[in-house]
């Protein structure tokens, strides 16, 4: 790993660890990396009204809302039932 790449990586990691209150946007790299799913999975979840819907800025980007993601990673372990998670 280079240095820059592990500079930009401590970084990101303070910015989400100051930056969890759920306002913003969260794009797809981060939202795999928090929730270990693959990008055909979150897709797959979205299509079934399993995970936040997403919104397109432009043909290439989408963003998602950090509130409605970190509610999804979050709702297992307050949720006492025992619903599906797959």
């Amino acid at each position: 790993m280079s240095l820059y790449k592990f500079q930009q990586d401590a970084m990101t990691t303070q910015i989400e660890q100051n930056q969890d209150d759920g306002e913003g946007w969260m794009r797809l790299p981060e939202i795999m990396r928090r929730t270990g799913l693959s990008k055909s999975e979150i897709y797959r979840r979205m299509s079934a009204d399993r995970f936040p819907k997403s919104l397109k800025l432009s043909p290439r980007v989408a963003v998602w809302p950090k509130l409605a993601v970190l509610e999804f990673i979050r709702a297992p372990f307050l949720d006492n039932s025992c619903r599906e998670l797959l």
